[in-house]
């Protein structure tokens, strides 16, 4: 009799610590899933490396405007290398990728159109580097960053 009165304790007692560990358990990976969560998110907000994300573009430029601003005839210094060594290549990023009609659609949709300027930036971004640093004008992609995109 003394027997069965310990395993039903031993039982009861198992039970307990059994849920009272899962209840810590389950409070543990709770608070390991939210911290995953919150990594993950500073991680896609912020980034990993220095991509540009679509939240810091200004969309009130579309590929013509950043033609206009820096590639027409007769600009200076400054602005003739952002021409050469960054719109060039954004602007050939886009034509590989788009047709002239599907470009022209585009430019009637201006988030969408500056979404597509981002991507083209971003996959161009190691030659648009390698370019100023060719023409001793790395400092020119902050300061185009800075009056292009909200930073």
């Amino acid at each position: 009799m003394k027997t069965i009165i310990i395993i039903i304790i031993a039982i009861i007692a198992a039970l307990a610590i059994v849920k009272l560990v899962t209840k810590n358990i389950i409070k543990v990976l709770a608070i390991i899933v939210v911290l995953i969560g919150l990594l993950l998110y500073l991680f896609v907000v912020f980034g990993s490396d220095e991509k540009i994300k679509f939240k810091d573009v200004l969309t009130e430029y579309s590929i013509d405007d950043l033609q206009n601003i820096y590639c027409k005839e007769g600009v200076s210094y400054p602005d003739s290398i952002k021409c050469k060594c960054i719109i060039k290549h954004i602007n050939d990023d886009l034509h590989s990728r788009f047709s002239n009609s599907e470009i022209n659609k585009l430019k009637s949709k201006r988030l969408k159109l500056a979404v597509e300027i981002l991507k083209s930036y971003n996959n161009k971004k190691s030659i648009i580097k390698e370019d100023l640093k060719r023409n001793n004008a790395l400092h020119l992609l902050d300061d185009f960053k800075k009056e292009i995109f909200k930073k």
